[in-house]
């Protein structure tokens, strides 16, 4: 299932998503999107196939008609994931659709970074 919707051309419209992300725009202070293990690990499976990016393309449109912040865990999950998989290691459970602690440490340092306080420049 997942293979399938990673493969997709083109994005569902799911009926009221969009409205509620509209309504709940004063409480979002950022989106994320998560990519499926397939799309993580996929160069690793297939290396002459392109991936299509569709859902990544449909909820940054989202997002930017909203003017919200919208963040890709993809490229960190496939760099970290790479790293990793030379020492036999995942970030997702071999078994499950879900992040084990190793993924969840990756989308954590990523909102971290998100979520720290920008520096000012030190004043004379």
């Amino acid at each position: 299932l997942y293979k399938d919707v990673t493969r997709r051309n083109q994005a569902p419209n799911p009926e009221g998503f969009e409205r509620a992300i509209e309504s709940m725009h004063p409480y979002i202070e950022r989106i994320y999107f998560i990519p499926t293990n397939y799309r993580v690990y996929y160069k690793h499976l297939h290396q002459t196939e392109i991936l299509p990016d569709a859902q990544w393309q449909y909820l940054d449109g989202i997002c930017r008609k909203h003017q919200l912040r919208c963040t890709n865990l993809t490229a960190p999950l496939v760099q970290e994931s790479d790293r990793l998989l030379k020492k036999g290691e995942l970030t997702w459970w071999g078994d499950d659709t879900h992040w084990n602690r190793r993924g969840i440490a990756v989308a954590a340092r990523v909102v971290a970074s998100d979520l720290a306080p920008t520096k000012s420049p030190a004043k004379p």
